[in-house]
């Protein structure tokens, strides 16, 4: 969920009314060839459109919004830049607000950056601090936190990579998790890559993962983490405990708030939503996999 400074500010002089690619690149001081490669890059992520050698904004909605709020306040591309919207969009997550730490783990964005973007956005008052929080400002930003929303909800359900019949689990630029009812040309990963390592999983859904490559036991564990996030399974959560409890070794360096909540039910703890316990021990005992 990230946008370059390069492509913000073509954005940007596209939101001042420029249409010609010409003039975006003299406008920004650049030559036509990279502007055009930007422009290039903002029309497969879905913010910009070609039509009679023009370049337009999508009518999208989130695309519309980012377009209102460069237009009033262009400095707000420094804030966006880059990892800006996730560390942004995890504030929003909460009302209560977040801790630096609380977003880095969350968004798997370092620590360091997170606290870049932070005083990024409290310079022009985006974010503020109360109670040793952050939360967003949405009385004087109310459309920034529309188009983080909206954003959001196209970037979590929409990917030119795969079918729009697939659900998205996980991405960024270099790699997409995802799942489908069909069976299709991609690695199966999650859950549907269980079987490898003597947990059989009954599954009317594949899970796959882009692009091809051999996955590690680690990854493929990290991927059944994204589905079971999303999905809310108590099935599902129960094989990520097994998949841990099987593997433990090799995988408890994996930070993850699921995980660590899977941790405490296996000491005996009861968490609301989650599996207990005894569920997991039933299913163990099925895989002879020892707690």
């Amino acid at each position: 969920m990230e946008l370059t400074k390069p492509e913000l500010q073509v954005l940007s002089k596209i939101a001042e009314g420029r249409e010609k690619v010409l003039d975006i690149a003299n406008a920004l001081k650049k030559g036509k060839a990279p502007v055009y490669k930007t422009i290039k890059k903002l029309e497969n992520k879905g913010f910009v459109e070609k039509r009679n050698k023009k370049v337009f904004a999508s009518s999208k909605t989130h695309v519309s919004l980012l377009m209102q709020v460069l237009a009033i306040y262009p400095n707000t591309s420094g804030v966006l830049k880059g990892s800006g919207i996730s560390v942004l969009y995890s504030i929003l997550s909460s009302e209560k607000g977040k801790t630096p730490a609380q977003i880095a783990q969350e968004t798997n964005i370092k620590k360091v950056m997170v606290y870049r973007i932070i005083k990024r956005a409290r310079g022009i008052s985006i974010i503020i601090k109360e109670n040793k929080l952050f939360i967003f400002n949405e009385r004087q930003w109310p459309i920034l936190k529309e188009f983080i929303i909206e954003f959001a909800k196209y970037y979590e359900n929409i990917d030119s990579r795969i079918t729009a019949d697939s659900v998205i689990y996980y991405k960024n630029d270099k790699e997409i998790v995802f799942s489908n009812k069909k069976e299709l040309d991609a690695i199966q990963t999650a859950f549907s890559a269980f079987e490898s390592y003597g947990i059989k999983i009954l599954n009317i859904t594949y899970y796959y993962y882009l692009p091809k490559k051999k996955l590690s036991k680690k990854e493929v564990f990290r991927h059944a983490i994204y589905v079971a996030e999303k999905d809310k399974d108590i099935r599902e959560i129960i094989f990520v405990a097994l998949f841990y409890l099987k593997f433990k070794e090799e995988l408890k360096s994996i930070k993850n708030n699921l995980l660590e909540d899977i941790k405490e039910i296996l000491k005996g703890k009861t968490i609301k939503g989650l599996p207990t316990l005894n569920e997991i021990k039933d299913r163990a005992i099925t895989y002879d996999i020892k707690l």
